[in-house]
């Protein structure tokens, strides 16, 4: 159903270490052991990380947040994909991608004419890696596809097409 190559059902297993609220990473074997990533992905989640960041993206006003920064920010946020536990990514998978789908549709022309087509599709490609593990593989694609079309439209109608092409 999901578009990803391990099996979570050992995440129910993991148990969270003393100290901590929740279990945030999971090792993967042959994707993820590095002890150093899962402490810091675990004090990242521990210190109110993920709701932060979505906090951030949410409430930050399109003028005063870059697209490049956007960029970067969803990119820090969907790489480790693999390693989130279970519980973790159905909980913040979503509202992350909900959250940046939506403000990747609201920049204003002004911001757009500046941005490399790289970081526009790096954010887009983000929030399909979320959604890799919490939306089936033809319902993310239907998204997906959406996504890009009304990115592509919001792109042709920018006073800009000149520069865009």
């Amino acid at each position: 159903m999901y578009d990803v190559d391990f099996d979570d059902d050992f995440d129910s297993f993991i148990k969270p270490s003393e100290g901590q609220v929740r279990v945030w990473v999971v090792p993967r074997v042959r994707k993820c052991t590095s002890k150093l990533m899962l402490e810091l992905i675990t004090l990242f989640g521990e210190s109110g990380g993920f709701e932060k960041m979505i906090k951030f993206l949410n409430d930050t006003p399109a003028e005063k947040m870059e697209l490049s920064v956007f960029s970067s920010i969803m990119a820090c946020l969907s790489s480790p994909i693999i390693i989130y536990h279970k519980d973790v990514i159905s909980e913040f998978g979503p509202k992350i991608a909900e959250v940046a789908e939506r403000r990747l549709k609201e920049f204003p022309d002004k911001l757009l004419r500046n941005v490399r087509r790289e970081k526009i599709e790096a954010i887009i490609k983000a929030i399909e890696v979320l959604q890799r593990r919490t939306v089936g593989k033809e319902e993310r694609e239907k998204k997906i596809e959406t996504l890009k079309l009304d990115v592509s439209l919001m792109c042709l109608q920018s006073n800009f097409l000149e520069r865009r092409i």
